[in-house]
């Protein structure tokens, strides 16, 4: 029996992003890779939405967000942390790790930012920078986020803001230049439809003009060295990268180009509300209020009486793979993801076996 993987990453891959994993090596610091690269900076700035270069590291969404706060901000600045969920806690203690003043906004799980307490906050204190968590893969919430930046813009002009796009980028409106972004950080298993094990990070050209006169504190995310390598010729990276999850991302994003951007945000959308509907049919309810539900992974509530890991625990032995709650929603909900290359048949299967699993408890 083939399983229908729903985790909000890693996700199902397609055939032939799987089968592009299988060329043989290259070196390097060759012609061949330097061409890999520059294909992959061309594609990767049209989903982003930039002019400007994206970084490729082998790594994790969490690692980009370390990213982030290593090369934009230093020891003692003033950061704003707007969290609704576990992720956004989890960038908030990465600057924190970095001795960054972090105040945190906390809104409540389930529940989007509140723009009208962020204009409080952002009036109160001269922030250097505001990390702000476009999907909370935890909750199954899309936050405002367009609207919070012409807000925050608005307000302190030189504020940087940074973003985690991990599980939107691809599957959710983002427009980084448009936007006035000055930051967007992701990584390759969600909806680019790619293998774990790459960490994206773009900068606008406010933000790497503010790193290039700092010091990171990684060595390893130094993005004045990753632009150096990437500037030369042919164009490379400062250390071995992962090179066939990079041929994997090459294939997914020219699958998504050819899709369409606009197209790929209608379709998880409408793979969103498809699932919705099916539990609704079913007496069951998600945490978020539809209007803020994230089109790439929904967290559905628990009947009363029930254990969310009974039945992913059940699920499972139908073949049907599904995430558990996160932090104090542990016990509430389970997550079903639907970004990247998941089909209207995965969430038949799966609410099919949803429906078994309800009946026979």
């Amino acid at each position: 029996m083939k399983e229908v993987l729903l985790i909000p990453g890693p996700t199902p891959l397609p055939e032939e992003v799987r089968a592009s994993m299988f060329k043989d090596m290259i070196d390097h610091r060759g012609h061949a890779f330097g061409e890999l690269l520059d294909r992959l900076q061309f594609k990767l700035k049209r989903v982003f939405m930039t002019s400007r270069p994206v970084y490729i590291f082998p790594g994790t969404g969490t690692g980009a967000l370390e990213c982030a706060v290593s090369n934009l901000f230093s020891a003692g600045e003033e950061i704003l942390s707007l969290s609704n969920g576990s992720f956004a806690e989890r960038w908030a203690e990465i600057a924190q790790r970095k001795n960054l003043n972090v105040d945190v906004l906390q809104f409540p799980y389930g529940e989007p930012w509140d723009l009208n307490l962020l204009e409080e906050k952002v009036k109160s204190k001269r922030y250097a920078g505001v990390l702000l968590t476009h999907n909370e893969t935890s909750t199954g919430v899309l936050n405002p986020l367009e609207e919070a930046v012409s807000l925050i813009r608005s307000l302190s002009p030189d504020t940087l803001i940074c973003v985690d796009a991990v599980s939107s980028l691809g599957g959710a409106p983002l427009k980084m230049d448009r936007w006035g972004l000055d930051a967007v950080m992701t990584a390759s298993q969600k909806a680019l439809m790619s293998p774990p094990g790459l960490a994206l990070v773009a900068l606008g050209e406010r933000a790497f003009n503010k790193a290039l006169t700092l010091t990171s504190s990684s060595y390893y995310w130094d993005i004045k060295l990753a632009d150096e390598f990437l500037n030369k010729s042919p164009s490379q990276t400062p250390y071995t990268p992962a090179i066939s999850i990079l041929y994997a991302l090459d294939r997914a994003l020219t699958l998504l180009l050819e899709e369409g951007l606009e197209n790929s945000w209608d379709r998880h959308r409408e793979l969103a509300r498809f699932l919705r509907e099916g539990l609704r049919a079913m007496g069951m309810d998600i945490l978020p209020k539809e209007e803020f539900a994230s089109p790439t992974v929904t967290a559905v509530k628990v009947p009363q009486g029930m254990s969310p890991s009974k039945i992913k625990k059940a699920l499972e032995s139908k073949g049907v793979i599904v995430a558990g709650g996160m932090g104090p929603l542990k016990d509430k909900v389970f997550r079903v993801a639907h970004m990247g290359n998941v089909s209207k048949n995965d969430i038949v299967i799966f609410l099919n076996a949803l429906k078994e699993v309800i009946e026979s408890v």
